[in-house]
């Protein structure tokens, strides 16, 4: 005869079992532990409960916190890696942000060797992330307002002086480095700031040197129209050289004859004189002042001796200063 096994219709094999009591103290305490330290830790009102739970189960302290330690390992230990792990990931940032792929993958292989999975270390690196994003951001906007403080600085020192000199120059680097400024980033600065006054510069050097080309052409037209002048009328004598760029003719033997016959003629006069006049106004002196069309002009410092009782009016009214000198 097979025995066989007998079941009510539509109700299979299920057989209800009926739940052991624990006799063994320590394995009723251990799951208490395990009960109240879900957590990671056990609180006040569960430590109350196992040091009731300890006294009824006649366990001594000794062996009550042997069993809490031995399930609470797992949970402090699991604390200590991701304080490790968070330590990690912000050594990380802190050193370059945002991370490399290979700096990722450093990380990646970290937690497994600590035992932690991806959901363990989420919030961890979230919240690191966005700490470094607000102070990253709050860095740049302070970084930004150095940068613009030295542009107002450097567009101030070269709207003074251009090009700037070497006292100026070295200031700037000084203000640069207090502000903890890059050389890149102040290249940026000064590069089109540079570019607009360097044109701005030759611009204006060009038209200076028009501007002498311009004055120096005039007065060669001038000398060239004041010797045209010399030339077509009668010259005054000049009795000594000038460095004068004007021409001015000495009379000849024929005028010192005629001078000497005059002093012959006015022997009985009291004696016979000219002028010597020497050219006192810094503007230069004009031998005819009433003839604008036929100037005879003089430099400063320029004499010119006048004919035998000459009347020196017309001299001292062009800017010369007049000597009396005696011939006889």
């Amino acid at each position: 005869m097979t025995p066989k096994l007998i079941t009510l219709k539509d109700m299979g094999f299920e057989i209800v079992l009926a739940k052991a009591k624990v006799a063994d103290p320590k394995l009723r305490y251990r799951r208490k532990v395990e009960q109240y330290s879900s957590q990671g830790g056990i609180s006040r009102i569960g430590r109350n409960n196992l040091g009731l739970l300890q006294t009824q189960l006649g366990l001594s302290p000794e062996v009550a916190e042997e069993i809490e330690a031995e399930v609470l390992r797992p949970y402090k230990e699991r604390l200590e890696n991701l304080k490790r792990y968070r330590q990690a990931f912000l050594d990380a940032v802190e050193h370059n942000y945002p991370l490399s792929s290979h700096e990722q993958s450093e990380l990646e292989d970290f937690r497994e060797l600590l035992g932690l999975r991806q959901e363990d270390v989420d919030s961890i690196q979230q919240e690191i992330f966005t700490q470094t994003a607000q102070q990253t951001k709050a860095e740049q906007e302070a970084y930004q307002q150095k940068l613009e403080r030295y542009e107002q600085e450097f567009r101030r020192a070269i709207a003074s002086e251009y090009p700037l000199s070497e006292h100026a120059q070295n200031g700037l680097r000084d203000f640069q480095r207090s502000l903890g400024l890059k050389g890149e980033d102040i290249e940026q600065i000064e590069h089109p700031i540079r570019d607009q006054n360097e044109a701005e510069y030759q611009q204006k050097k060009r038209e200076a040197d028009q501007q002498r080309q311009r004055e120096e052409q005039e007065r060669l037209r001038r000398e060239q129209e004041l010797s045209s002048s010399s030339n077509s009328t009668t010259p005054e004598p000049v009795v000594q050289p000038s460095p004068s760029k004007k021409k001015h003719t000495v009379f000849g033997a024929a005028s010192f004859l005629l001078i000497v016959l005059a002093g012959v003629i006015f022997a009985n006069m009291g004696g016979l004189y000219v002028y010597e006049c020497v050219c006192a106004s810094s503007q230069g002196c004009d031998l005819n002042p009433e003839n604008p069309d036929q100037d005879l002009l003089y430099e400063t410092g320029e004499v010119y001796r006048t004919r035998v009782y000459s009347n020196v009016d017309d001299f001292e009214a062009g800017g010369f200063s007049c000597t009396k000198r005696f011939l006889f």
